[in-house]
């Protein structure tokens, strides 16, 4: 799988990781983008949850579980604004929707700058409420509603 855009720094194909990396002990499973020798992002989510259950995504329209819970994300910052992250994020959709997750939800981590991380998530397709949750079907993430490029 092959992102849309490679980095500024280098026009050789973002790749991932194959097979995606998974403790047998772990519900998450970490997405992993490569170029070359080098780490260039990485996404860790679960594709098992129900996010009504814990009652903080009770403003949206949650459709029937199961729903994907992205954990975290991180671009290294020479890369960023180069599309890793979202390609990142549109891969995780990708998995989800194929594994017939209906919901796509996270929390922001708030401890640094949110506001540059509301608007990536922002960028990417989800909804953002408040300043803690994001969220969005998987096929808004891949271009079904947000008028986003799926990745090829």
């Amino acid at each position: 799988m092959y992102a849309t855009r490679p980095s500024r720094a280098s026009r050789t194909p973002l790749q991932w990781t194959q097979p995606r990396y998974r403790r047998p002990s772990s519900l998450y499973t970490t997405f992993v983008a490569v170029r070359g020798d080098a780490i260039e992002g990485m996404l860790t989510g679960s594709f098992d949850s129900n996010v009504a259950e814990s009652g903080a995504f009770e403003s949206y329209e949650l459709p029937v579980a199961p729903h994907a819970f992205l954990d975290r994300i991180h671009v290294h910052s020479a890369v960023r604004h180069a599309g890793v992250g979202g390609a990142l994020i549109a891969a995780y959709a990708a998995e989800a929707a194929e594994r017939g997750c209906t919901f796509v939800a996270g929390t922001i981590d708030v401890s640094s700058d949110p506001a540059a991380r509301i608007m990536f998530f922002k960028r990417c397709g989800f909804h953002v409420v408040g300043q803690e949750n994001f969220g969005a079907r998987p096929a808004d993430l891949l271009g079904g509603t947000t008028g986003r490029r799926r990745p090829v």
